[in-house]
Formats: structure tokens, sequence, C-alpha cells
């Protein structure tokens, strides 16, 4: 499939940055998150609170079927890489897990709490274990890498657009 899949942890700019490149390579732009809170009218923090296996079904049915549009640029919750299926279909397609280092991600959070993170917790630990739990699969879903933390949002919209362009000129997908 011809999509560009944005992978990584809460905080890691898979929204930001997928407007971005989207606008720039005039693909269509989705966020399983705000597709889920949109369909469900339910906020993603409440839902977790209440029932996280239905929201982590909920959003792998969202992902696989916006996995078999072309030309678009998807970002993905968090979690959706917790999933064996979602897992293959990024396998499949050119997926770029969005990386920021644990202490970087602890700053972008103070100001907003996310639906995994527990308010009454120390942040740095709980985002550095969810990191360490979650680093494998990012790495063995994705086709590329890029630290977010060191790079500005233009600067990654421009790499990602010259790894599909790389991609897609020489047909090598």
């Amino acid at each position: 499939m011809k999509n560009i899949i944005l992978t990584g942890m809460p905080g890691t700019g898979k929204t930001t940055a997928g407007k971005h490149i989207s606008t720039s390579l005039g693909f269509d732009f989705y966020d399983t998150d705000e597709i889920l809170q949109n369909i469900h009218n339910r906020k993603i923090s409440e839902w977790f609170k209440t029932d996280e296996d239905g929201f982590r079904q909920a959003e792998e049915k969202i992902f696989e079927r916006l996995s078999k549009m072309n030309h678009s640029v998807i970002a993905t919750g968090g979690g959706t890489v917790l999933e064996p299926s979602s897992r293959l279909i990024m396998r499949s397609s050119m997926t770029v897990w969005l990386k920021t280092a644990p202490g970087v991600l602890v700053e972008r959070m103070r100001t907003e709490m996310r639906p995994l993170f527990n308010p009454h917790e120390d942040l740095e630990n709980q985002i550095s274990d969810l990191y360490d739990s979650r680093l494998p699969l990012y790495a063995d879903s994705s086709l590329f890498s890029i630290d977010t933390g060191i790079l500005t949002v233009e600067e990654v919209s421009n790499v990602v657009q010259q790894l599909w362009n790389t991609l897609f000129s020489n047909n090598l997908r």
C-alpha cells in the first residue's frame, strides 16, 4: 500500500509532523486517535479509564481500514503497535518510527496528561517504562526511524518526503 504510517510514543510529534508531511506531498491525513474520538464521541482518556481493551479493538479496526487507502499519511496512536495485525500492516507500508528520548518526552508532556499516564505517579518513570516495553515493537514494525527530539517539524517532514521520493521514484516498494 502506498501510505506513510507514523508510529511512536505519545508526544513524539506524529500528528504535527503528519499534517505537515501530508500538506507537502498533497496526501490525505488521518489521525487514528482523532477519528476514534469523533466516531465514538468519547475522549480517549475517558475511554481508557473504563474500557482500554474496547479502545484497542476499535483502534485496530480503524487502522486496518485506513491502511487500505493510498497516498495518505496515517498518524497512529502510540499503542497501535501493540496489536500483531497492526504490526503486519506497518511492515508492509512505509512506516516511520518517530522516536524521542524519554527525557524529552517528559518535558513535552509535563503540561498535558495522556490517557496512559497516571497523574498521581512519577511521569518520568511511567514514560521510561512504557518506552522500554514498546521500543522493540516500534523497531520491528518500522522501515525507518527519525529522532524528533533533535529535528524541527519541517526537518522531519523533509526527511520523510525524501524517503518517500527515493522509495517510489525507484519503484522499490
